[in-house]
């Protein structure tokens, strides 16, 4: 592992519970158009507020990034420009749209669609995990999103639950969010910057010796497919270290009595994912074909959800939260 290679966990830090009144000021330019009802979310560098449109009176998410407190020098600038032209560019069913951007001296305010039903982690947390039928649902979905943005040169870079917002109708039906790590590609251009979440981050990442593509992507996918079906990571250790070795070695297993119901179409989707060698492992459009994903493919049979799963899925969470990592 190079010394002077650095990946930033960037999981959001607690937040109030949504529909909780706080007083918040915005600018005159936001005031003009929307009444902030409430904070739904807060990151390191932005917050996230629920608001009302004066004219329509529907409902969207704000996310008003402070220029101060993330310093706007090139780099942070270059990344928040990206994040905003990815999404003024993308349109699809499971990625979070854009709506409006006002920019102010002091702050960018980004107008987004309102996702009532919070983060797919703590749908996991709830739950304890999902079941076959609905985890098959919400992975395709994924997949969907992730193949239509790899055939327009993007790359997300930072997929994890808790940057899949689900509804509060329908939990199968996810959103990706937060395009802050994303890059867009030339068709022969590739990565080398270190970053991501340790839990999800594919092995060429974290290696940080040469370059890397777009089936980075995949491997996060495939680490939130073994999340949503057992109802804890792939990879999991008591420090940094041991997380990092595992994930070199593709060093997981499917453990009974978790796995023991689950079919072995999933299994073989998560294998094909779970890969070290990128060029072996499956691309979207791939992932797309696997047998796992036709419909009517996925096991139906009941799971078993015990209370220590849950309350392991909870310590988890709390160690996301507030976990800052540097490799």
């Amino acid at each position: 592992m190079q010394k002077d290679a650095k990946m930033v966990d960037n999981n959001k830090k607690p937040t109030p519970k949504a529909g909780v009144k706080k007083k918040v000021t915005v600018e005159q330019e936001v005031n003009q158009q929307y009444n902030i009802i409430s904070e739904i979310g807060r990151g390191a560098f932005s917050a996230v507020y629920l608001a009302e449109q004066k004219d329509s009176k529907v409902h969207r998410a704000i996310k008003v990034i402070n220029k101060a407190t993330i310093g706007m020098d090139d780099k942070n600038e270059k990344r928040i420009r990206t994040e905003v032209a990815i999404l003024k560019q993308v349109s699809h069913p499971n990625i979070i749209p854009l709506y409006d951007v006002i920019e102010t001296k002091n702050y960018i305010y980004l107008i987004m669609e309102l996702v009532d039903g919070g983060e797919l982690f703590d749908k996991i947390v709830a739950k304890g995990c999902y079941s076959e039928k609905e985890a098959c649902t919400v992975v395709r979905n994924i997949v969907s999103a992730i193949d239509y943005l790899h055939k327009h040169h993007i790359v997300h870079r930072d997929l994890k639950p808790e940057n899949l917002l689900v509804k509060t109708s329908d939990d199968t039906h996810v959103m990706i969010s937060d395009f802050g790590l994303s890059r867009i590609l030339t068709e022969q251009s590739l990565m080398s910057t270190a970053c991501g979440t340790p839990y999800y981050v594919a092995p060429e990442i974290v290696t940080a010796s040469g370059k890397y593509g777009s089936k980075v992507d995949l491997w996060s996918i495939g680490v939130v497919t073994y999340f949503l079906l057992a109802g804890f990571p792939p990879f999991m250790g008591d420090n940094l270290q041991e997380i990092v070795e595992q994930i070199m070695d593709a060093d997981y297993e499917f453990p009974d009595p978790y796995w023991t119901d689950i079919s072995a179409e999933a299994k073989s989707f998560v294998s094909k994912l779970l890969v070290v060698d990128p060029d072996k492992r499956m691309s979207a459009e791939e992932a797309l074909q696997h047998p796992w994903l036709q419909v009517g493919k996925a096991s139906e049979k009941p799971r078993q959800i015990t209370e220590s799963l849950k309350k392991n899925n909870e310590k988890i969470k709390k160690e996301n939260m507030s976990r800052q990592h540097s490799l």
